[in-house]
């Protein structure tokens, strides 16, 4: 009888021993990514009077308001103003980011970042497809803040759907001249929207892998306030996530968590704390 138990003990032991490894044998979920070189919609996904500046992912804006009160006539002139901004600019902010997307690809995969997801390039078909671009938003003083967006476009059953990741770099600058944005060829703007672009896709391919899922069910979401560290500035968000270098947050509005809105913070930038 003993032995017929310590059979027993040993075959569920087995059982459970090749339920184990089955488990940790499943294959990771490939994702097919499209690193675009292309641009979001001019018409529907940017702020009215924008300018793009050619053979680029860059948006100049802030200049302007006859958008407001001269419908498409308006959004023409203040494009026009936008474009006169950018000027001598232009050639240095003539950038795409789209080898910038591939290098944080190839990074994370290397570093086995996403061990639940294999990633994959591919231009057609795709799971993913992935529209970086910066955009510089004009103050009155002629200083810019510069801002960096992956736009995600997500193929799920036959369906796609967007979402916006978002991330600010700190400081205002001139676009032009000593100290300037675009500086010793736009060295400083190059610089700085490589490192905010490797952030966002980190970010996007999180989520793209099922990393913040439990994150965006309603019923388990963690709803924190934000504050600024170098403006006091609070707001409320969803947290999504953690890396060593950012907090990964959906902005909450009227108290309506914004899902297809993503921001990514410098975690040196913001403090945390319960709502």
């Amino acid at each position: 009888m003993h032995w017929q138990r310590f059979l027993a003990t040993i075959a569920l032991g087995s059982a459970v021993s090749v339920l184990s490894l089955s488990v940790a044998a499943q294959p990771a979920r490939t994702i097919r990514i499209d690193a675009s070189a292309g641009t979001v919609s001019t018409f529907t996904e940017t702020t009215a009077g924008d300018h793009l500046i050619p053979d680029s992912q860059v948006f100049v804006g802030g200049r302007g308001g006859a958008s407001r009160w001269f419908g498409l006539l308006g959004v023409a002139i203040d494009a026009g103003k936008n474009a006169a901004v950018a000027g001598d600019a232009a050639s240095a902010l003539r950038v795409k980011f789209d080898a910038t997307v591939v290098k944080a690809l190839k990074a994370l995969e290397s570093q086995n970042s996403l061990p639940e997801a294999r990633l994959v390039l591919s231009s057609d078909p795709y799971d993913l497809k992935l529209l970086p671009s910066a955009r510089f938003n004009m103050h009155d003083d002629s200083q810019a803040d510069l801002s960096l967006r992956v736009t995600a476009r997500i193929r799920n059953a036959g369906r796609e759907e967007t979402r916006n990741y978002y991330y600010a770099v700190s400081g205002l600058r001139p676009l032009v001249g000593a100290g300037s944005w675009t500086e010793n060829n736009g060295e400083s703007f190059r610089t700085q929207s490589e490192a905010g672009i490797e952030r966002l896709t980190e970010a996007v391919v999180q989520d793209a892998a099922g990393r913040f899922s439990e994150a965006r069910t309603p019923d388990k979401q963690r709803k924190i306030k934000v504050t600024f560290l170098a403006t006091g500035l609070t707001v409320d968000a969803v947290l999504l996530g953690q890396t060593e270098q950012t907090l990964i947050v959906i902005p909450v509005l009227r108290d309506r968590p914004m899902t297809a809105l993503v921001q990514v913070f410098d975690r040196g930038a913001v403090k945390t704390e319960a709502p």
